[in-house]
């Protein structure tokens, strides 16, 4: 099993008065991801599988500069693996380059919860702001009640 180490990083955003950018970039085993994580996705990984668009530009659009990660569930934990062009249903085809890293279902909750609380720690400084991936991605604290759930549902996969 591996750990993530997440560094994170944000600014008021060029893109709007009321943003605030989040760039978190990744390290997996030692080494740097390119691009930076997906806020929305990694919380989308605690139930979806498949080819998922974890990584992001740093801008925040997808389609410019990120790339898909292979996610499968297992008993105890989550595999994240490869990583595969940004095209509309990507598949084996698409590849980029070979990885894989697993985490425990308790693993996944540290690394899910830090990106959690981080997200309430910029919204508490900056109440009325939205907070975004990158520099001009989508607000995602209007999901903040749905990650709290997830993470709930996500403790409860380790302590059952």
């Amino acid at each position: 099993m591996s750990t993530w180490k997440l560094n994170f990083d944000s600014e008021e955003s060029v893109a709007s008065s009321t943003l605030i950018s989040l760039f978190i970039e990744v390290e997996i085993k030692d080494v740097k991801m390119e691009d930076i994580l997906d806020v929305d996705v990694l919380f989308l990984a605690i139930q979806e599988q498949g080819y998922l668009p974890l990584f992001t530009c740093s801008c925040g659009n997808f389609s410019c500069g990120g790339y898909y990660v292979k996610v499968s569930h297992l008993d105890g934990g989550i595999c994240f693996s490869d990583r595969y062009k940004p095209v509309d249903n990507p598949s084996e085809a698409d590849l980029i380059e070979p990885f894989e890293c697993e985490l425990s279902w308790k693993e996944l909750y540290l690394v899910a919860s830090e990106v959690y609380d981080k997200l309430i720690e910029i919204s508490k400084s900056y109440p009325s702001y939205e907070i975004g991936c990158g520099a001009f991605g989508e607000d995602v604290l209007n999901k903040i009640d749905r990650y709290e759930l997830l993470l709930k549902e996500l403790r409860n996969r380790f302590n059952d």
